[in-house]
This record gives structure tokens, sequence and C-alpha cells, in this order.
């Protein structure tokens, strides 16, 4: 009786294997999880960067 108690009960080899495991599937959906939406600098920066592009077209276009 005291040998079915113990098969189940993990041992510490197990107990490490699945704590390890836990944090590996953990990290691997961190890396698929949504990021957060702090791209408002990157949009201002290629909106300016269009605007400046755009700008130098149609002078360059009117200059000809």
């Amino acid at each position: 009786m005291k040998k079915d108690e113990k098969s189940n009960e993990p041992s510490l080899i197990e107990k490490h294997a699945l704590n390890r495991l836990n944090e590996v599937e953990q990290d691997k959906r961190r890396a698929y999880s949504k990021k957060d939406n702090n791209h408002s600098s990157q949009t201002i920066i290629s909106v300016i960067i269009l605007v400046i592009v755009i700008v130098l077209m149609l002078f360059s276009m009117t200059f000809s």
C-alpha cells in the first residue's frame, strides 16, 4: 500500500522536469503573445518621412 502511494507522487526529478517544462511553455507563449501597441513614435516618424518624400516629389515635378 505504501508503494502505491509513493508511485502516485512524482519524484523530485519529475517535479523539476514538470516545472522546467512549464517555464519553457510560458516562454514560448510569451514569444507569440500580442505585443503592446507602443508604436506611436514609429508611426509618427514614418508619417513625417512619407510627407517629406511626397513634398519633395511635388517640388521636383513643379520645377522641372
